[in-house]
């Protein structure tokens, strides 16, 4: 990005303003991850990327739900209401400090939430980010008394949700799309859901959501099952190899462009 797009971008998260139907979060130590939200609420949606999280409209101004929120996902319509503020309680970032990009740096710094982060003194040599929280990860696995399978970061969110003592988990845009997502991701995130369903939590999936999707049942359908399958795998290994072209590399770049050139040419 030029210097132009990211005061651009800096400028822009200035005038972001906080939602009233956000819960009311506080910072207990940012050193162990505490974070508290008085009156507690008992149910929270993790905001994903995918056509679903549209679906979020229907927890934006109900009070018994905190939304988490995750990376660049400030760029996405979907982290404001209708009025076009912030409705968002919690925000996450775990990755090593090396690979964020300079716009999602500026974000960290004036990030109006706590903002989980994967090392909170590595990522204070990065600026002052005063919402910044360590992410507990050994905690969770200790008190949780499992878990040592984190392939993404909604997986982090879950457990944390778990050890909180929330009762509904809504997992919103969870349609994994991309090789690593699907392979990765998909599985990581089946699994810690279905773990949090065993623990007697509700968890929330839109209807029209492919987040479950396996349409024909193995052995009972079997030429349609394998043929499903089958064509799964290749589409999955076909975007793969795109990916690494130079056309992918180029639609790639495209994306990040279309990303940028979203952003209001003027603050208000």
């Amino acid at each position: 990005m030029t210097s132009a797009e990211l005061d651009r971008v800096s400028r822009i998260i200035d005038s972001i303003t906080l939602s009233q139907h956000n819960a009311k979060t506080s910072i207990v130590s940012a050193e162990e991850g505490r974070v508290i939200c008085e009156p507690k609420r008992t149910g929270v949606v993790i905001m994903a990327f995918g056509p679903t999280s549209k679906d979020v409209t229907l927890f934006q101004h109900d009070p018994a739900w905190e939304i988490w929120g995750l990376n660049n996902g400030y760029y996405n319509a979907t982290a404001y209401d209708a009025n076009g503020v912030l409705r968002a309680d919690r925000w996450f970032e775990i990755h090593e400090m090396h690979a964020q990009p300079a716009d999602d740096l500026i974000w960290m710094n004036k990030c109006p939430v706590p903002l989980y982060v994967a090392d909170l003194n590595k990522a204070r040599e990065y600026g002052a980010m005063p919402n910044a929280v360590q992410f507990p990860r050994e905690r969770l696995q200790q008190e949780i008394g499992i878990g040592s399978w984190w392939a993404c970061t909604f997986a982090y969110q879950i457990a944390l949700a778990i050890q909180e003592g929330f009762t509904k988990i809504a997992l919103l845009g969870m349609e994994f799309g991309s090789p690593r997502e699907w392979v990765m991701e998909r599985p990581n995130v089946l699994w810690w859901s279905a773990y949090a369903a065993g623990r007697g939590i509700e968890v929330v999936i839109p209807k029209d959501s492919t987040f479950m999707e396996h349409p024909y049942a193995y052995g009972m359908h079997y030429d349609h099952e394998k043929l499903w399958c089958e064509m799964r795998i290749d589409n999955l290994m076909e975007q793969w190899g795109y990916a690494r072209t130079p056309e992918g590399k180029d639609e790639h770049d495209r994306y990040q462009a279309g990303l940028i050139s979203a952003l209001p040419k003027n603050t208000q």
